[in-house]
């Protein structure tokens, strides 16, 4: 599928959620972040989230930025359209090591399982998984036929605030 710009019907920031019984196309940029693509191919019913972090602290209030309470919301508003969870079939996206590559945090890993928990518990088939890397990831999600596509983004070394590095 070749996207343009005006085929993009909205931009889910970080903390985002949407779900939608109409087709949209949706886009979001993860790189320790995760997406999870749910589809109810029968129902027509989509639905994508963007988290940052698995968990919230105890201190922290409920919000789709954590991954547990954005997959549950997630959960529930696909079957507050009509989903039926029996249906769904699941794409998770991102948990990359952008900044530190392997020494650095695990933050991306951590997510990722999180939503590989979740939709076990659920029984809920993961038909794709694009995670992990050091790389970034755009996200197009169309909610009217469940079709994911993942583009990487390369790093520019022009770009580079890590550790110094001879040439």
């Amino acid at each position: 599928m070749k996207i343009k710009y005006s085929d993009i019907d909205r931009f889910l920031e970080p903390g985002g959620l949407q779900v939608a019984a109409r087709p949209m196309m949706i886009k979001t940029i993860l790189g320790s972040c995760v997406a999870l693509c749910l589809f109810d191919g029968k129902a027509k019913i989509g639905g994508i989230n963007h988290y940052v972090l698995p968990y919230p602290t105890p201190s922290d209030p409920p919000s789709d930025r954590y991954g547990s309470c954005s997959i549950d919301r997630l959960f529930q508003k696909m079957a507050d359209l009509g989903a039926s969870l029996n249906r769904v079939r699941a794409w998770v996206v991102g948990g990359a090591r952008p900044i530190g590559g392997e020494r650095g945090p695990q933050v991306g890993a951590a997510n990722r399982e999180v939503a590989v928990q979740m939709l076990q518990q659920r029984h809920i088939r993961i038909v794709g998984e694009e995670t992990g890397g050091e790389n970034g990831r755009r996200v197009f999600f169309h909610t009217g036929t469940g079709e994911v596509v993942i583009s990487v983004i390369e790093k520019n070394p022009a770009l580079w605030t890590g550790p110094s590095r001879r040439v």
